[in-house]
């Protein structure tokens, strides 16, 4: 899922997770909230999740590049290079 030489996610899937941060996003903020967060958990891990819970806040606490609160594209992806490093 990493390029070696880029030290960046593959093209391909850099597309899949976009297409997901697409799929998820808060369409008026255009970025991932609490709620957002919590939904793409839930329908990634098929495991009930609520924005409230403390997994939520310590992934957008840990991603969150410019302490707005919220997941932009490039805190999403950052997610998921970390992840696959």
């Amino acid at each position: 899922m990493v390029d070696p030489e880029t030290e960046w996610l593959v093209p391909k899937a850099e597309a899949i997770f976009t297409e997901w941060f697409n799929m998820f996003k808060n369409q008026a903020k255009n970025k991932m909230d609490n709620f957002s967060v919590a939904r793409f958990i839930t329908k990634t891990t098929k495991v009930s999740c609520i924005s409230s819970e403390s997994k939520v806040s310590d992934i957008i606490q840990a991603y969150d590049s410019n302490q707005d609160g919220c997941l932009d594209l490039q805190d999403f992806l950052q997610f998921y290079y970390d992840a696959a490093s």
